[in-house]
């Protein structure tokens, strides 16, 4: 996903495919959440697994 949203609670299903639609491996992967405007950015990295 990489578009504004307004405030609130969001869920954002992924199927363990990369952005060209190819099904990627069991492993551990990295994502970024990113908020807020320039002078009050967050941002976070997290890490999660996928496992098939």
């Amino acid at each position: 996903m990489n578009e504004e949203k307004m405030a609130g609670v969001y869920v954002v299903p992924w199927n363990g495919t990369d952005e060209n639609g190819a099904s990627l491996s069991s492993g551990v992967y990295f994502y970024r959440i990113e908020a807020g405007k320039k002078s009050k950015k967050f941002s976070e990295m997290k890490k999660m697994i996928l496992m098939k």
